[in-house]
């Protein structure tokens, strides 16, 4: 009797020893979950930032350039506006003229000569002095092209180039964009 107490004990020992080993093992296994799934948070913590950190950045390149442009057609409109007066009060010219430093011009489907004065055609159909403006690259110039309706069916076209005070507006928002860019670029 005493040798099956002995191996009783014995059985409860390696079982007591069966179960802390397991018990063991399943703290380890646990504690090496855990420390994956924290090394997991961190990691996909860090790229989620650096995500947020870029998304943000492009957002704001964005709303650079599109200020940027809007600042010059705003100041090349305040440029063109007597000329936009001009089309209003007395129609669009029958022919190209220069009135002042600006060449105007009257707009139809023969002298549309890009994407910007095919669209701008639908103004014949405008009130009096309604003005579309688009900036437009020309060669190593930009220009603001402006469309103007006359009211009486006639669209009138001209542009102002981007030079002079213009420049300096734009030059503005371009040290703006150079500061903030490096890190994500946007197409020009």
């Amino acid at each position: 009797m005493h040798r099956a107490s002995e191996a009783s004990e014995s059985y409860a020992a390696t079982a007591c020893a069966g179960c802390i080993l397991s018990t063991v093992i399943e703290q380890r296994r646990r504690v090496t979950a855990h420390l994956v799934y924290e090394w997991l948070l961190g990691v996909l913590g860090v790229v989620g930032l650096g995500f947020l950190f870029v998304s943000l950045d492009r957002l704001m390149l964005e709303y650079l350039d599109d200020s940027s442009r809007t600042s010059v057609q705003e100041a090349a409109l305040e440029v063109a506006r007597p000329v936009i007066h001009q089309v209003a009060s007395d129609g669009a010219p029958p022919a190209s003229q220069t009135w002042g430093p600006h060449t105007i011009r009257p707009l139809t489907a023969e002298t549309a000569t890009n994407a910007f004065e095919h669209q701008s055609l639908a103004l014949a159909k405008s009130p009096n002095g309604t003005v579309h403006s688009s900036w437009q690259r020309r060669g190593a110039s930009t220009v603001v092209e402006f469309a103007i309706a006359d009211g009486r069916g006639g669209v009138a076209t001209t542009d102002v180039e981007i030079a002079g005070g213009l420049t300096a507006v734009e030059a503005r928002f371009q040290r703006l964009h150079a500061v903030a860019g490096p890190v994500v670029s946007l197409p020009r």
